[in-house]
């Protein structure tokens, strides 16, 4: 009678677990990211979550050039640079962008979020 009453915990709390977890979003730590970077459009591939500050094109995990969507955390701006050491033409999202359009597309080596 003990094992099933364990069992039966068991199953339901696992249950109980995974039900909370569907109301949740789908990465739980975005909460906690001022903005994520994406590899691909519409959210795709690689991802990072980057705190408030200054990424440099080695702080980028998901390489030089490899950028094509932001999801910008509220109230953030995120600076797009062409070059390295925040050179080369600038570019500012203030909301998320699934797409960050043929000029921005996979040239983007540095970043700056506030």
């Amino acid at each position: 009678m003990r094992r099933i009453r364990i069992g039966a915990f068991v199953f339901l709390a696992f249950f109980g677990i995974t039900a909370l977890m569907a109301g949740m979003p789908k990465n739980a730590r975005a909460r906690s990211c001022a903005a994520i970077i994406y590899e691909h459009r519409n959210y795709g591939g690689r991802s990072q979550c980057l705190q408030v500050g200054s990424y440099n094109v080695n702080d980028l995990t998901l390489g030089n050039d490899s950028l094509s969507s932001v999801k910008v955390g509220k109230g953030r701006t995120v600076y797009l640079f062409e070059h390295k050491n925040f050179s080369g033409r600038k570019g500012a999202l203030r909301k998320d962008a699934s797409y960050i359009g043929d000029s921005w597309n996979d040239i983007v080596s540095s970043i700056i979020v506030e």
